[in-house]
């Protein structure tokens, strides 16, 4: 099992530690060793954050071979980094892998570019969905939404972090007899419902 965070220069601090900082406690104080990796994915050999903090060289690992699940991070950079198409191939390649993607906030725009999105409703920040063309319009959501192998959240307030939520649901999805300690371990429990648009209201925590 293997689990990658894209990480890239001036990700959102926010959206890159929440879901690092939950996915790290996967084993939820059991002292059982579950069978997954959980890796930092980047071009770059150095990476700051948008306030500068730096990223362990030692964490980042090349785009390379099939992953089960990517998290992709948001942040102003994210806009701009869409545009340069640095992770269309990548990505484009774990879909047909069979990986489940799941984005944060504006994270959801490096996959503008790749044609993955035509038939996919999705969310973003609400203050960057004029960003995407507008033949997008109709795809854009808002909340913690499922169509197909994307799972995105953003554009509307809540009391819980988007990236803390995403990363609950990538916990239920692919461990989910770990969920319940995972919350009693970090004291959290995520606040947004799973809607799945091909179907019903999928999860109510």
């Amino acid at each position: 099992m293997r689990i990658g965070i894209v990480t890239f220069p001036g990700v959102d601090e926010l959206d890159f530690f929440g879901v690092h900082g939950i996915l790290s406690k996967l084993d939820a104080g059991h002292g059982q060793s579950l069978p997954y990796t959980l890796s930092c994915i980047s071009h770059s050999d150095s990476v700051e954050t948008a306030a500068g903090f730096a990223v362990n060289p030692a964490l980042l690992e090349k785009p390379e071979g099939a992953y089960d699940a990517v998290i992709i991070p948001g942040g102003r950079a994210a806009t701009d980094l869409a545009d340069t198409g640095a992770y269309d191939d990548f990505i484009k390649a774990q879909v047909a892998f069979g990986a489940r993607i799941y984005t944060v906030c504006s994270g959801v725009f490096l996959l503008k570019n790749t044609g993955l999105l035509n038939d996919i409703r999705f969310s973003c920040h609400a203050n960057k969905r004029r960003l995407f063309p507008g033949h997008y319009a109709a795809n854009i959501q808002q909340g913690l939404v499922r169509h197909d192998w994307l799972t995105s959240i953003g554009g509307a307030p809540s009391a819980s972090v988007k990236s803390v939520d995403i990363a609950f649901q990538v916990i239920r999805d692919f461990f989910p007899e770990q969920f319940d300690a995972v919350s009693k371990r970090t004291e959290i429990s995520p606040d947004r419902a799973l809607v799945d648009m091909a179907g019903a209201m999928a999860f109510s925590p």
